[in-house]
């Protein structure tokens, strides 16, 4: 069984580069333009990781984590952004892990695989 990762970019162009890219890899892609459509896709199907673009015609990539957890409370959230990765934006808690766009397709995947092959946390969230 493939790992199922939700895409949400509201560009066109980023977004197919990178499901070829995860496709490429192995990775199972569902993606989305808008929050709406994300959370829509959370509500049908269970997905391993969320890479998510910080700006979005509906709202932020931060707000669509913290609703994306109420549907799926332990699906680690990936913030995609032009933004410097150290900027604050980036450092919630909310967030597994911030990439600066135009991500590197092997940042993309190094980081993907460090989420899905680190241990369980034992804290209850």
């Amino acid at each position: 069984m493939s790992v199922r990762l939700l895409l949400l970019d509201d560009d066109a162009n980023i977004r197919e580069t990178a499901k070829d890219i995860l496709e490429d890899a192995g990775y199972a892609v569902e993606s989305a333009s808008s929050i709406a459509g994300a959370l829509e896709i959370l509500r049908r199907l269970s997905c391993q990781i969320a890479l998510v673009d910080l700006h979005l015609p509906d709202g932020t990539g931060l707000e669509f984590a913290h609703q994306a957890r109420a549907l799926q409370p332990r699906l680690p959230v990936v913030l995609m952004s032009g933004e410097a990765a150290g900027s604050s934006s980036l450092t919630e808690d909310a967030l597994e892990a911030g990439l600066t766009k135009p991500v590197d397709p092997q940042d993309l995947l190094q980081t993907l695989e460090k989420i899905l092959h680190r241990p369980p946390s034992s804290a209850a969230g």
